[in-house]
């Protein structure tokens, strides 16, 4: 069987062309925004202008690398659109559309006769046609000896001529076949030779031609270059070839500056710029942007990453809308749980997540009533769909009151309005919000000292609690110097003001010592083993303090005189510490790294002495990018190397592994000779994850 055949997909549809000149339009299905004809043109033929009438399809052509024009001595190129196409240049482009270009083999000496003659270039080409089956040896050879005035290579193709070579090139030579007895619907049928007529109704009857004319094929007329471009352009829509450049799958995502495609499993994204094109199946005309549709079919054409030609490929998107009852949101394993009648049902959460009411008002996770009703929007073109959209019915209408806390657990909260106690039954959801204080509880509620603000439902039962008059400060880059147990307060150090303080205790202070709870006692019993603890407290008395090994932010200023390195913490607090050397930098890119090459602004984590407020290394946060040599599941090591590293090992046993869409990977999955993203603290890489597609970006 001839190569060619191996990649076709075959299939039949409702698709005419007219392989006359100018004659390219179809049925619109939508109505996709055509721009201007005054808009720049969108190939690097001089002599096809925007808004021609096979701009689209010689476009697409030429970045896929099936025609190629003709240089000028200005290194500028031109197409020639309205010559006719010679049989040479015919099959030429032919063998480019099967795929079969690389298969050329320029090595071998072809003598085809004096009879039959073309030019020197397209010998193997057609040898490689005759070889594949594109074209009949025998046949070619007998119509270059009847017409020994032209050349055969230079003779105008015709459009039956042409006819055969497409439903050749696609593999339905046996259609063509089945038909060769069927009498034509043309007026002129007459005139189209025998050998051609059974290829010309399988064109027809398969949608890929149709008449100059509703009556009349015109067989023997000469084909241009702009219309058979058409033509094979036309043809990929029913029969796919695969392109190296060419990219198809479903947009995720996209901005005037890049687009965001998955397919077969990954996300990939192209960047997008003033030369970027953009089609649409229903037109041959140019569209803008807008005409891109999110959770669509796309086609992208592609130079070095950057989408040259984009084609929206359908009017369907790829969501569904699924209808529930809100349970919750598991923040651990990023699933939504909804109820669907008796069954507890997850949703995949998404980062880009879109949550709203439905007024159309944003909302947060956090918002999400229990037992809400809720429509979710989420894909279907993954392995595992996500939640795109969510649309909750609106809150309900609520009230406020405020007064002295009493009392309040989580089942009743008693506030005293006006001289007189009122209780109100709390919702189980129900928000309790102090200033400074992320996940607040009940507990951290103070009886007779906090005056609070309740929203209350319809049903006058809280769904939120709000402290009016104090508020949470933290304290980080401190130490405990002393405890006194019998009036139980605390003194501490302040590094970063420069000032001692004292904290009372209280029974509803909590201790976290490296994610293990203590009590009051064992707490304090640790301060001489570990000195560097956040304190969090309000009025005096302390909510909570919590050992930490280290600290991580932003550097804020660096005072080298001095040895002193003070950071914001993600929460927004600022923290001094002195570090023990100038040399305690560990960085990824730079060996001798010193305090000399930290720059305001880089995300660090500053490794703490235990026994003292102090720095012993300061680990630089960067991501690299690398292509992977060789993987040891062993030794859980992966041998990487990019531009400006030869060899590496990066040992992965404490890595996170992640796929390019963000689910957790294991070292199997990952692939040598593919990209990866790496995150490193200092020289540590802490997370790994596969880049959308095998380059470095």
């Amino acid at each position: 069987m001839p190569m060619h055949m191996t990649w076709k997909k075959i299939m039949t549809g409702a698709l005419a062309f007219s392989i006359a000149a100018g004659s390219g339009t179809m049925a619109l299905t939508s109505s996709p925004a055509v721009v201007s004809a005054e808009q720049q043109r969108a190939t690097k033929f001089q002599d096809v202008e925007g808004g021609h009438w096979a701009e689209k399809h010689i476009a697409k052509l030429a970045l896929q690398g099936i025609i190629t024009g003709y240089k000028m001595d200005d290194e500028t190129f031109t197409f020639e659109p309205a010559k006719s196409v010679s049989q040479q240049e015919a099959v030429l482009m032919a063998i480019r559309f099967a795929g079969l270009y690389d298969y050329v083999d320029r090595s071998t000496q072809v003598v085809f006769g004096d009879s039959f003659k073309v030019g020197e270039f397209y010998i193997p080409i057609i040898e490689l046609a005759f070889r594949e089956g594109l074209l009949d040896k025998k046949e070619e050879f007998e119509l270059a000896a009847a017409d020994p005035d032209v050349e055969w290579g230079k003779k105008p193709a015709s459009r039956e001529w042409v006819t055969k070579l497409i439903v050749k090139a696609i593999g339905e030579e046996e259609a063509a076949r089945e038909l060769m007895e069927e009498p034509s619907s043309f007026h002129d049928a007459a005139d189209i030779d025998d050998r051609y007529l059974g290829f010309v109704n399988a064109a027809v009857e398969m949608g890929l031609v149709t008449g100059k004319t509703p009556t009349r094929f015109d067989p023997v007329a000469p084909v241009n270059r702009a219309s058979l471009a058409t033509l094979f352009s036309r043809a990929q829509g029913q029969y796919p070839v695969a392109f190296e450049n060419q990219h198809e799958g479903v947009v995720t995502s996209y901005t005037e500056d890049a687009i965001t495609i998955y397919h077969d499993g990954e996300e990939m994204t192209f960047g997008m710029d003033e030369n970027t094109n953009y089609f649409h199946y229903a037109s041959d005309s140019p569209v803008d942007l807008d005409s891109i549709l999110e959770y669509g079919d796309i086609m992208i054409i592609e130079e070095d990453g950057v989408a040259r030609y984009v084609e929206v490929q359908g009017d369907v998107q790829h969501i569904e809308t699924i209808e529930g009852t809100f349970e919750r949101y598991n923040a651990d394993d990023q699933q939504f749980y909804i109820w669907q009648g008796n069954e507890l049902v997850k949703i995949n959460n998404h980062e880009g997540v879109i949550i709203e009411d439905t007024e159309g008002m944003p909302l947060t996770i956090e918002d999400l009533r229990s037992d809400a009703k809720l429509s979710i929007v989420q894909d279907n073109f993954r392995a595992q769909p996500v939640a795109l959209k969510i649309i909750t019915e609106a809150p309900p209408e609520t009230t406020t009151v405020e007064g002295q806390l009493i009392s309040a657990d989580t089942r009743l909260i008693t506030i005293q309005i006006d001289g007189k106690p009122m209780a109100y039954y709390m919702t189980p959801n129900a928000a309790i919000q102090i200033e400074g204080l992320s996940g607040a509880m009940v507990e951290d509620l103070v009886k007779e000292q906090d005056r609070l603000q309740l929203t209350l439902n319809m049903e006058e039962k809280v769904v939120g609690v709000k402290v009016l008059n104090r508020q949470v400060q933290t304290l980080a880059g401190v130490e405990i110097e002393g405890y006194n147990e019998d009036r139980n307060y605390i003194t501490i150090y302040d590094y970063t003001n420069n000032k001692s303080q004292l904290l009372t205790l209280t029974d509803k202070t909590r201790f976290d010592y490296l994610g293990t709870k203590l009590d009051t006692k064992s707490a304090m019993a640790m301060m001489e083993q570990n000195k560097n603890v956040i304190i969090r407290y309000t009025d005096g008395n302390v909510v909570s303090i919590q050992f930490v090994m280290n600290y991580t932010g932003t550097v804020y200023e660096i005072d080298t005189k001095n040895k002193q390195i003070t950071i914001r913490l993600q929460e927004g607090e600022l923290v001094k510490v002195p570090y023990m050397s100038e040399n305690a930098v560990s960085t990824i890119v730079r060996p001798l790294a010193s305090h000399l090459d930290l720059r305001i602004g880089d995300t660090v984590t500053l490794n703490m002495r235990m026994d003292k407020v102090e720095a012993t290394l300061i680990q630089l946060h960067e991501q690299l990018q690398y292509e992977i040599v060789s993987i040891d599941s062993v030794k859980k090591t992966i041998k990487v190397k990019n531009a400006s590293v030869k060899s590496d090992d990066l040992k992965v046993d404490k890595a996170e592994l992640l796929h390019a869409d963000g689910s957790k990977a294991l070292l199997k999955d990952l692939k040598v000779g593919s990209w990866i993203t790496v995150d490193f603290v200092g020289t540590n890489p802490v997370k790994i994850q596969a880049n959308t597609n095998n380059s470095n970006g």
